[in-house]
């Protein structure tokens, strides 16, 4: 009776268990979905909220990096709207709602704090389904809460295609768009300042016209100049002039752009926007290039001009390099939180870089950030990845990864702190209209709140990345039999000679010893370059993984020699073959799933 009442409670229980490893198999989750493992500065990416339009999000920070606010297109009634999050660094996600602007289509959001601790959201869009595009402006409480219905900022007849905006110390606003002149034959690019934006937005100055041209690019610089960026297409001469200027305090009137570059056009290239940012002695413009025809069909790349702010004309090209290959943990020996640009790492390069955006940092920094996409390979796997590039002293100086995904991943965005550290959004593309609004931070504090791994998530990640070793381990079966019979075929053949010797003699045990050192010889020679870098540790926290990482052996060492002394004790007459046979496979498999997945970067 005791025995069948024991069977009875051990079914169920073995039950639950079994249902919950498979849900974690199947992907089933109960927390939100994280990035995948990669050796980067940066924290495993967190899901904020599901978005239903390919726009880039808006992101904001607060100086001490404690609070992040996020702005993404959603559809809310049958209609895309807004959607607000706002993040903390210990506990993640603490709101999310809809704004329910009621505008149509809204797109290209950009979100400005001020002191009073609201927040200006800009957004383009129209008032109604046949309403003229133009800015809209809405305040936003610090819970979040619009506090005035979507105001228009920009002229009621003017047709605005595109617009940019930065904020001075006094908490005004330059804004500059670019509207289609009334016949839609040519676009102009026109000025306004707002001020008085901790009460209510007003228009002390008439918008000014500055120039013809599309797609404005402002930056304002460490010392509060505000610098410009356009570009004209010519389509008579078949190119597109990329100008800029330097914008005074209050601009009166047309302003005369100086060409920094020229670029040819052509049906079987396609060309974004350029845009601008700087660092303390800099400005760089840059662009991504799509190649949809001829030798290059398939490929892009970024395009960065770069000239000292008080020289614009002496201007410099050149591309921004990305390494195809993800980074493995040898890449940060070095330090820093960037992997330097060498003569070596330029050898493969991503055929596939596009869609940048400068990263905003709070106050003067010596260097630029620029975030973009790339099609980074992982295992035999191309992928979009977020990536960020450093721009320091008028070239490019080094890499990082973001975040890998099992998905296409676009439209990264990003801001900094006060302390230095970084923050990125992007989009994960999961299905048609379906795309996951993703958040990770170099923040240390951010790092250990609300980026932290659950338990959940390390389980997970091992027994993946134990999935992928068994993977691996067929496909490395040669090498692996290699190892295994030289040791074998050894004691093989003292059997046949009638040499070999039962366990409980001097001479047997010698035999199995001199079978192991050769096995364990081949071993080290076929993973050498493994047995430092075991995927398996990324999946684990760092204090954790520095323990981990010189236990592993002896760990798979302690395990097969468990095994073939479990098969000595119980065996009548051990020999040595045997006893090696069950030592080498269990320590040859255990060594295979842990490192072989090194072998594919």
């Amino acid at each position: 009776m005791p025995t069948s009442h024991l069977r009875i409670c051990a079914r169920p229980r073995a039950l639950l268990i079994l249902t919950w490893l498979l849900l974690l198999l199947t992907g089933c989750r109960a927390t939100p979905p994280r990035t995948q493992p990669l050796d980067t500065p940066w924290g495993r990416g967190l899901w904020v909220g599901t978005g239903q339009l390919h726009e880039a999000p808006a992101l904001l920070v607060d100086a001490q990096g404690e609070r992040v606010q996020l702005v993404w297109g959603s559809k809310q009634q049958g209609k895309i709207d807004l959607h607000l999050a706002q993040m903390t660094s210990h506990a993640g996600v603490v709101s999310s709602m809809d704004l329910d602007t009621g505008l149509f289509l809204p797109r290209h959001y950009r979100l400005f704090p001020l002191a009073t601790g609201d927040t200006l959201l800009l957004t383009l869009a129209r008032p109604h389904k046949d309403g003229v595009p133009g800015v809209f402006l809405v305040r936003l409480s610090p819970q979040g809460t619009p506090q005035t219905p979507p105001q228009r900022i920009t002229p009621a007849d003017a047709h605005v295609v595109n617009y940019d905006a930065a904020m001075r110390s006094d908490e005004s606003l330059d804004l500059v768009w670019e509207a289609l002149s009334p016949d839609e034959d040519g676009r102009g690019l026109f000025y306004h300042r707002l001020r008085g934006l901790t009460a209510t937005p007003s228009a002390e100055n008439l918008p000014r016209f500055l120039a013809q041209g599309q797609g404005p690019s402002l930056f304002r610089d460490g010392r509060g100049r505000l610098h410009l960026l356009w570009h004209l297409d010519r389509t008579s001469v078949g190119d597109r002039e990329i100008l800029y200027a330097r914008l005074n305090e209050a601009p009166e009137g047309p302003v005369a752009g100086v060409p920094i570059y020229r670029h040819g056009r052509n049906p079987g290239l396609r060309l974004s926007a350029p845009a601008l940012t700087g660092d303390d002695e800099h400005l760089y413009a840059f662009w991504h290039l799509e190649r949809l025809s001829g030798l290059g069909a398939g490929t892009a790349s970024v395009t960065v001009v770069t000239f000292p702010m008080v020289q614009p004309a002496q201007a410099s090209a050149f591309d921004i390099v990305i390494p195809e290959v993800l980074p493995n943990p040898d890449a940060w020996r070095a330090g820093g939180d960037v992997i330097p640009i060498s003569e070596t790492t330029q050898a493969r390069t991503s055929g596939y870089v596009f869609d940048p955006r400068a990263l905003y940092f709070p106050s003067p920094t010596d260097h630029a950030v620029l975030l973009m996409s790339a099609k980074l390979t992982y295992r035999m796997k191309s992928r979009l990845q977020p990536v960020m590039v450093r721009l320091q002293n008028g070239r490019q100086v080094g890499y990082a990864p973001i975040a890998r995904s099992r998905f296409i991943s676009t439209r990264p965005v990003g801001t900094g702190d006060l302390a230095g550290n970084l923050y990125a959004a992007w989009l994960d593309y999961r299905d048609t209209g379906t795309y996951l609004v993703l958040f990770s931070s170099t923040s240390p504090v951010w790092k250990q709140g609300a980026l932290q791994l659950s338990l959940g998530d390390m389980l997970e990640d091992v027994l993946s990345e134990l999935g992928f070793g068994l993977l691996a381990t067929s496909a490395l079966i040669p090498m692996l039999l290699f190892i295994f019979l030289i040791p074998l075929t050894l004691l093989g053949l003292l059997a046949l000679s009638g040499r070999d010797r039962k366990l409980d003699t001097r001479t047997g045990r010698f035999q199995l010893l001199v079978a192991v050192g050769c096995y364990y010889l081949g071993k080290i020679v076929a993973f050498s370059s493994a047995l430092t870098r075991p995927t398996l540790i990324r999946t684990l926290p760092t204090p954790w993984a520095e323990i981990l990482l010189p236990l592993i052996p002896l760990l798979i060492f302690l395990a097969a020699m468990g095994v073939m002394l479990f098969y000595i004790r119980r065996a009548d007459h051990p020999g040595p073959i045997t006893s090696f046979f069950l030592f080498a496979l269990v320590d040859l498999l255990l060594t295979s799933i842990i490192y072989a997945p090194a072998f594919y970067p």
